[in-house]
């Protein structure tokens, strides 16, 4: 019987002279980014274009994110209610900003 997981957890990577990261979540319904830092994101820090409207939980943890020349974070807005942001960076490269999200209406929980 093979047992499919059901969280995903990436935690304290650090990214220099990246373009982007993208979370791959594939048949995973809950996800946990814990302690990263994506502070030399070029493009974007974070980007999810998964399950459209399957995703349950994700939780974005204690992580410097950077925007680049784009978003801190991507995602589908069907799945953006399930999104929880705590205690994040949120960065422009030069100096600490407000969460820049895709779509910017999408209802993502963010807590400082």
């Amino acid at each position: 019987m093979k047992i499919a997981p059901l969280t995903k957890r990436h935690s304290a990577l650090t990214r220099m002279a990246l373009f982007r990261t993208r979370m791959a979540l594939l048949q995973c319904t809950n996800a946990l980014v814990l302690k990263n830092d994506f502070g030399a994101a070029a493009r974007r820090a974070l980007d999810y274009q998964g399950s459209n409207g399957f995703v349950q939980n994700i939780q974005v943890i204690r992580n410097v994110l950077n925007q680049g020349t784009s978003y801190h974070l991507k995602l589908p807005y069907s799945d953006s209610g399930a999104y929880f942001l705590h205690k994040n960076v949120y960065t422009n490269g030069m100096s600490t900003v407000e969460p820049f999200l895709d779509p910017a209406a999408s209802p993502v929980h963010v807590m400082r």
